[in-house]
């Protein structure tokens, strides 16, 4: 019976690392700069390497690769062109005007009759 509960303590200690690093990967694609994604890329690549999965390890490589000629070419510090990235930033912009709008009627002296 110890034997038992030693093993499923060891088994439910155990976690698909590179499950955990593609999440990581698809977090960081979605709010990161190009850098940061080439970075992500690499470290999923890293941990399949480290697992021994070649398949894997050779898929992640690839997408390291492109990532981070994406970052060599549009910059590390850019952020990605993508239609959700573009929509955010359209619905920012709106968020911030309305803001200043708001903000110049409190400040306009002439509300103040």
């Amino acid at each position: 019976m110890r034997q038992i509960l030693m093993l499923s303590l060891i088994l439910a200690g155990c976690t698909n690392a590179g499950a955990e690093a593609e999440e990581r990967y698809q977090m960081v694609k979605r709010t990161g700069t190009n850098g940061e994604i080439c970075d992500a890329a690499r470290d999923v690549a890293a941990t399949y390497l480290r697992e021994g999965d070649e398949e894997e390890y050779r898929l992640w490589h690839t997408h390291a690769g492109i990532n981070c000629m994406t970052a060599k070419y549009k910059g590390r510090d850019s952020f990605p062109e993508t239609p959700d990235r573009n929509e955010a930033n359209e619905d920012a912009q709106q968020a911030m005007e309305a803001m200043q709008e708001a903000a110049d009627r409190v400040s306009d002296p002439a509300n103040d009759e």
